[in-house]
């Protein structure tokens, strides 16, 4: 079975380049949910540039590996004016040549030591391995979810009228709990038909 991106730590580029592209001498660190950081400083060489990830890897505090290396940038012109900026997938194929995808994020899996594009590590998203009634109906929001989501929106009304926000929360809502009807309906039937 393919690993999921969701499954994976991701690196998306824009809020890496803008944070590199801001910070003085183009250093930053992150971490994610589980303490594991990395640092990435932003490297000018004339006209190209790369961004070097710095981490460690290893279960031992005392016994960590050091990971080190740089993935190439390259830059795509904006329709109205600027630059987009996107990764170059770092990872050697079988006749060492590297891949050089031009990709958006990169992903680690967690049995990997390196950040590269989902075709290198052949993943596949979450929403591609749903079953066929999945499928029709989309995945179920649980009710816990939901009632965290509304906590979260600060503002419900302005001027008496639902914000543009919990407007969207309210159509998110109704369409789940039409999603669960119609789910429910169809398990219906076809217990209902397979004991007629």
């Amino acid at each position: 079975m393919k690993t999921k991106v969701e499954e994976c730590r991701q690196i998306p580029m824009y809020p890496l380049i803008k944070r590199l592209l801001q910070v003085e001498l183009g250093i930053d660190s992150f971490s994610f949910g589980d303490g594991f950081t990395i640092l990435a400083l932003l490297i000018s060489e004339g006209r190209a540039k790369h961004i070097q990830f710095s981490y460690y890897l290893g279960e031992d505090p005392r016994n960590l590996q050091e990971i080190k290396y740089r993935v190439k940038l390259t830059r795509t012109k904006c329709h109205i004016e600027g630059y987009r900026y996107w990764f170059t997938c770092p990872i050697l194929k079988e006749n060492d040549k590297a891949c050089g995808k031009r990709v958006g994020v990169l992903y680690k899996p967690s049995d990997q030591d390196y950040f590269a594009c989902r075709h290198c590590f052949n993943l596949t998203y979450k929403s591609r391995c749903y079953s066929g009634s999945d499928k029709k109906f989309r995945p179920i929001i649980s009710l816990p979810t939901l009632n965290e989501e509304e906590k979260n929106i600060k503002r419900r009304y302005y001027r008496g009228k639902h914000t543009k926000r919990y407007k969207r929360f309210l159509k998110k809502s109704s369409d789940n709990w039409a999603r669960l009807g119609a789910s429910t309906d169809d398990l219906y039937e076809h217990w209902h038909g397979k004991a007629g």
